[in-house]
């Protein structure tokens, strides 16, 4: 009659060899034949320039000392939102119930027009 071996779970064959591992790694970090190496700095190209998203701006007027920038007009939701958003009956609620009461008063207002 020969007996199975009890399989172990993964945490006890990682405690079981943590020691061992542990050990060796040690052995190889004071290890004379690791030299250090310098950190190679990267050159910036063209090529690893991030590009970013277009601001909201349109155009860009200048003066001699003062930059003016047009904006975008707000859509027609982000007007109701604004609008909506001084009303009496959305104080005391949290961001989230208030966008959310806010938004459907929007589908209603877009289902009546």
């Amino acid at each position: 009659m020969t007996r199975k071996k009890k399989e172990l779970n993964r945490s006890v064959r990682l405690r079981k060899y943590e020691t061992a591992y542990n050990e060796c790694v040690k052995k190889q970090s004071h290890s004379p034949t690791q030299t250090l190496r310098k950190p190679v700095s990267k050159k910036k190209t063209y090529t690893s320039i991030v590009r970013r998203k277009p601001s909201r701006s349109r155009s860009v007027h200048t003066t001699k000392n003062k930059v003016k920038v047009k904006k975008k007009p707000l859509t027609a939701y982000q007007k109701f939102y604004k609008k909506e958003n001084k009303k009496k009956k959305y104080t005391g609620m949290t961001g989230r119930e208030r966008m959310s009461m806010i938004s459907t008063e929007w589908k209603r207002q877009k289902d009546y027009t």
